[in-house]
């Protein structure tokens, strides 16, 4: 049963009374502690273990890109475009009609949120049409190949793509960045999804596979596909990648996932412990 505040407060008050290290003080604390009382879902969790026990003091840059290294990834000298046209035959692209600016609405209307494959990337000049196939239906999207204003976005199949891990990370990002609208509405359906099966999620917490590993023009950086945090919406911008610079913010903790330290939990329960009995 989920104790209330009042319940919590006479149990501490109980607690603090009795002699440390006795059996009913260490039950006492041990109930305040259990998944039903403080929730000790993973990322929760762990995240405030390693914020109460890191914080302020980050991983070196050199040791967090030792770790990525050791995964066996490796190190590029930073992104490159690839050549061609923006849409190439085979890619895979969702219709967005609300983003399209120009001749042709009607027909990216009439396909909204619709995916298919470039099946004809015509001339690959700027402003030329694309074939765009739904399963044995084709469609022809006119102005598709300019390089801004168009209703066609890539859409990736992130369920095939393989990476190297997988890991975890604690990160605090740079206070001086701004998330997009889009990244904080994935931030809110992560928390939401995770609410609704009874887990309070840390938006400190990442899991997920390392798919790039750079050095640009900020320094070492690399990238996951947080899998946890992907938009239940196929359609949807700039999910579900995401890269860390531990240059610019701070990575608290970076390990493989499922091998996390020995004894972290005991640690933390102490931990909660001695908090709630100063507090007294």
């Amino acid at each position: 049963m989920k104790l209330t505040a009042s319940d919590r407060k006479a149990l501490i008050k109980l607690a603090s009374s009795l002699p440390v290290g006795s059996d009913e003080r260490r039950s006492i604390l041990s109930t305040l502690t259990e998944k039903g009382a403080v929730s000790k879902e993973a990322s929760d969790a762990f995240a405030s273990y390693i914020l109460s026990k890191q914080g302020g003091d980050p991983i070196p840059v050199s040791e967090v890109e030792g770790f990525v290294k050791g995964l066996g990834i490796r190190v590029s000298g930073g992104r490159t475009k690839k050549p061609g046209p923006r849409w190439q035959n085979g890619y895979r692209v969702c219709i967005k009609a609300e983003k399209h600016k120009g001749d042709g609405i009607d027909v990216y209307r009439a396909n909204d949120r619709r995916i298919g494959i470039v099946v004809d990337e015509g001339d690959g000049s700027k402003g030329s049409p694309v074939t765009v196939a739904f399963g044995s239906e084709e469609v022809v999207f006119p102005n598709a190949q300019r390089s801004r204003g168009v209703g066609m976005y890539k859409a990736t199949d992130y369920s095939k793509m393989k990476g190297y891990g997988p890991i975890e990370i604690i990160y605090k990002a740079d206070p001086s960045s701004r998330p997009t609208p889009e990244q904080k509405q994935i931030a809110a359906e992560y928390v939401e999804r995770g609410a609704s099966r009874g887990e309070r999620r840390s938006l400190n917490y990442y899991t997920g596979y390392v798919f790039v590993a750079a050095k640009g023009k900020n320094g070492f950086y690399f990238s996951i596909l947080a899998q946890q945090r992907a938009s239940q919406d196929a359609c949807a911008e700039g999910f579900p990648f995401r890269s860390f610079n531990p240059g610019k913010a701070e990575v608290l903790y970076i390990g493989r996932l499922g091998k996390r330290p020995r004894g972290w939990e005991d640690e933390w329960q102490g931990m909660q412990e001695a908090a709630m009995l100063a507090a007294k």
